[in-house]
């Protein structure tokens, strides 16, 4: 069934409102549910007035990020107005789901570049079946043609599972895996070092499927130019993501005590590139290869 065909059934598995989680696993000041309509899962990105929005902002480039990673088929993107008088329409005009595609196509693609990308769809959203003044934020619905439940497609969005059953659908245009994968959690990759001369003496160990990709979603926190991330070494592994979680474990038994480090969140530590260099060699598996 095509996205046409399922915009009047009826809603199901409607989950709750959930926050995002950075890639820090810290939780974002965001509204993001799921439910299935037919074929479809469908996402939606609520939007956050009294001044919440730049937590959602920040939320939005992550989940597109993680779309773009993951197997999904976007179908369809439309705007929340269905049901809804237009403002100021006089007479009262009341838009249908049909009239609320803002893209649709058979696989819409992200771009790599998720934060203009973003920028773009809100900003082709907010005149489609409204009037008055434009509403950035305004909720959005993501059509993904699936046989996965709706909170299997917000655990990818959410970055809340290890590992993920197989998708059901055709494999996605320019030779894209046959099958639905969190990138941030499969084993093979990089581990990583990188820093931010913001915060001078912290460094963050990490692991990275992609480590391009990651270093780009980093570069959309920086608020200045001299707030920029930088690789300081990188090693790739198939088993990156046990490397990392020793690591971590290893770091955090042996700082725990460390006055240094009693205000530090997630995969940052106080130490020098030595000691977290040290700290990867000692928990590698295999031979030790060179930073690339």
């Amino acid at each position: 069934m095509t996205v046409f065909d399922d915009l009047d059934i009826d809603s199901t598995e409607i989950t709750s409102k959930e926050f995002i989680l950075d890639d820090d696993g810290f939780p974002l000041d965001s509204d993001f549910r799921a439910f299935r309509q037919g074929s479809h899962v469908v996402l939606h990105i609520l939007s956050l007035g009294g001044g919440r929005g730049t937590d959602m902002r920040t939320g939005k480039v992550i989940a597109a990020r993680r779309i773009r990673q993951s197997n999904l088929q976007l179908s369809a993107i439309l705007t929340a107005n269905a049901g809804q008088r237009i403002r100021n329409s006089n007479p009262p005009l009341i838009p249908t789901q049909v009239d609320c595609i803002v893209r649709e196509g058979e696989w819409l693609s992200v771009s790599e570049d998720e934060g203009e990308w973003c920028t773009e769809l809100w900003r082709d959203a907010a005149p489609v079946a409204a009037t008055g003044a434009n509403n950035f934020d305004r909720p959005l619905f993501f059509f993904f043609r699936t046989n996965i439940s709706p909170l299997e497609v917000l655990d990818i969005v959410l970055n809340r599972r290890v590992s993920l059953e197989p998708n059901l659908i055709p494999p996605a245009p320019r030779g894209r895996n046959s099958y639905t994968i969190d990138s941030e959690t499969i084993e093979g990759g990089w581990v990583y070092i990188i820093r931010n001369h913001s915060w001078p003496g912290w460094l963050k160990i990490g692991k990275a499927a992609d480590r391009d990709s990651r270093m780009r979603s980093y570069r959309t926190y920086e608020p200045h130019d001299g707030a920029s991330f930088e690789y300081v070494e990188s090693y790739p592994s198939e088993n990156a993501l046990t490397i990392e979680q020793d690591v971590h474990a290893y770091l955090d038994a042996k700082l725990s005590a460390n006055d240094d480090n009693a205000t530090r969140r997630g995969e940052w530590y106080f130490i020098s590139v030595e000691e977290a260099v040290l700290a990867i060699r000692l928990r590698w598996i295999g031979e030790f290869p060179e930073s690339e």
